[in-house]
């Protein structure tokens, strides 16, 4: 009989006795509700399947940073990489060679081990080395289309990936369906939603406030506080997480209404500044430095504005921020997207430009940080504008 995609997903986690869930991790400068989708979804498996008494970790790299998520149940649990998940083994045969004396220490990269004998000399031969099994045996990702948008994570492990199985949840069509079991439901909002449906139908006595609080706040931001969604199921999904005692208002307080004035002050300088291509749904602003000083706001600010940008412009679906760095000569972008055509023809061409700066490069799915050797912010906006409309949908 074929067993349907929750059956395989509960008979794999039934069987397994470490577990390694991952989410794709939040880049520095990106806007981070837009990532908060995973980091819920992560948040709320790993302390159901604690509750099952399952051996689990949770690597979730950048989010312990952002002080927005530190009101969520477990939040210290995120690591920022993974560890410890595979032994290496020196083996030394020493039946006929007494040691007197074993030490090791760290000498330009390389690891040493010095080993004297009691007596006699040691025959290398006697020496050997294995690689014992990883620690892990299974992988549970979370709202990640493909294994390369994980970043280093992947490209350091690639295989503990590929010797691992792998429990692909997500909501996005784009989804490679890349593991031995892939519950990929585009049907729903969030993958908090789909992580949410497999854990009632195992045990829904397991969820308690706190796994119901992680779950809404994927829920609330994937969907821009229920904007983006006119799906029944998702309202009442969200309805039954409030029952199960989700805590709405902390989650809509830490979110969304918890501003400094200097935020405020900086948010009426984008507001008063911001340009708009209807055509292409694209919204852009320049800030000067001149523009943090008189508002007292910081560039730590601008993904939240980016954010709100997002949430409260329906008619946008691409935001760039340009801003000048304290450094003379330099500037910095933040871009954010669900509709470019070409996000790596986009990137070719920004990086074809000699100006940008390789070293500060960062991208992910629908976001670009960059930063240019240009101290004319006008020129640098005309060009990167240009750059971007190209790649954009036509509405």
């Amino acid at each position: 009989m074929v067993l349907t995609i929750h059956e395989q997903l509960k008979n794999s986690i039934q069987n397994a006795k470490r577990i390694l869930v991952v989410t794709r991790p939040l880049p520095e400068g990106a806007p981070p509700l837009t990532f908060a989708d995973g980091l819920g979804a992560g948040l709320a498996l790993c302390q159901f399947l604690k509750r099952c008494g399952k051996n689990v970790d949770f690597v979730a790299p950048g989010y312990g940073r952002h002080s927005r998520f530190a009101f969520l149940p477990e939040i210290a649990s995120a690591q920022n990489d993974l560890q410890n998940a595979q032994k290496f083994v020196i083996k030394l045969n020493v039946a006929d060679t007494k040691i007197s004396d074993l030490r090791y220490e760290m000498k330009d990269g390389e690891l040493r081990i010095h080993i004297t004998p009691k007596y006699g000399e040691i025959n290398p031969e006697k020496l050997a080395t294995h690689a014992e099994d990883f620690s892990y045996d299974l992988m549970i990702t979370l709202d990640t289309p493909d294994l390369g948008s994980l970043g280093s994570l992947y490209e350091k492990n690639v295989k503990l990936f590929s010797s691992t199985p792998v429990i692909n949840i997500d909501s996005r069509a784009e989804n490679e369906q890349y593991g031995a079991v892939n519950a990929v439901d585009t049907t729903a909002s969030s993958t908090c939603e789909v992580v949410f449906s497999h854990l009632e139908q195992m045990d829904r006595a397991l969820i308690d406030a706190h796994i119901a609080t992680c779950l809404l706040t994927g829920l609330v931001t994937k969907t821009k506080c229920f904007q983006k969604t006119r799906s029944p199921k998702t309202f009442e999904a969200a309805s039954r997480l409030i029952s199960l005692g989700a805590r709405r208002e902390e989650v809509m307080q830490q979110l969304y209404r918890n501003r400094s004035l200097a935020s405020f002050r900086l948010w009426g300088t984008v507001l008063a500044n911001l340009n708009h291509d209807e055509t292409k749904k694209f919204t852009w602003v320049a800030l000067t430095a001149r523009d943090f000083l008189s508002t007292g706001g910081s560039e730590d600010e601008l993904p939240a504005v980016v954010e709100e940008l997002i949430l409260d412009t329906p008619e946008t679906n691409t935001v760039l921020i340009l801003y000048e760095k304290t450094t003379p000569g330099e500037l910095c972008g933040l871009l954010f997207s669900t509709a470019i055509l070409d996000t790596q023809a986009l990137l070719n061409s920004i990086v074809s430009w000699d100006r940008v700066r390789q070293d500060n490069l960062i991208t992910s799915p629908g976001f670009i940080r960059f930063c240019i050797k240009e101290d004319d912010i006008a020129r640098a906006e005309d060009k990167i504008v240009e750059m971007i409309k190209k790649n954009l949908y036509t509405a």
